[in-house]
């Protein structure tokens, strides 16, 4: 709930998309979000992930499990 909460704020008080986000926890600009990206974007938004909430949330965004996210 933690990381939809954010995402919340970040779309309607912000006024970021969700593509917005994207390109920022996108480090290199490579078009894809690696794991280490996608921590140091949490740690950015201080969402506290223990090690095996992100390992799930892994798995499932990782959907051909390639170890990085695309658009």
């Amino acid at each position: 709930m933690r990381i939809a909460e954010k995402f919340h704020m970040l779309i309607n008080e912000r006024n970021q998309s969700i593509r917005d986000i994207f390109v920022a926890f996108d480090d290199d600009g490579g078009g894809t979000i690696d794991p280490e990206e996608l921590r140091d974007g949490f740690d950015a938004l201080e969402v506290p992930l223990t090690d095996y909430e992100f390992e799930r949330m892994w798995v499932v965004w990782d959907e051909d499990g390639g170890g990085e996210i695309g658009k």
